[in-house]
């Protein structure tokens, strides 16, 4: 696995969390106005088009939203195993017995996010 280095740091990841840092992003328990505000969209918003801007082989940047709730960023990047092999191949492995299984991501997310608190 490559590491990153501090100048690779600064380089491609320290501008934008100084600029998320920046928004006045509060959680709706401290903003009940937060929907209105913008800064939870606009910190969302921000996150992605940073995620997009990556170099990843095979990457999915997606934002839920559902009315009321604030919006939930997720970033699926394909893993790959050492030589190349595809995630699939890397499952195939898993399942015949040298590791656990690993199941794809679920990507229903409405059911997750609609739940009561402490579901």
């Amino acid at each position: 696995m490559p590491t990153i280095s501090l100048a690779d740091f600064e380089r491609d990841a320290l501008d934008t969390l100084i600029s998320y840092a920046r928004l006045p992003c509060l959680s709706p328990m401290f903003d009940a106005a937060w929907a209105s505000n913008g800064a939870i969209d606009a910190a969302t918003e921000l996150l992605a088009s940073w995620a997009r801007e990556r170099r990843f082989a095979k990457a999915d940047v997606t934002i839920h939203r559902l009315k009321g709730r604030t919006p939930v960023l997720v970033v699926t990047v394909e893993a790959t195993a050492s030589g190349g092999a595809t995630a699939q191949s890397a499952r195939r492995k898993m399942r015949s017995g040298r590791a656990f299984p690993v199941e794809p991501a679920r990507s229903d997310f409405s059911r997750i996010m609609m739940a009561p608190p402490g579901a």
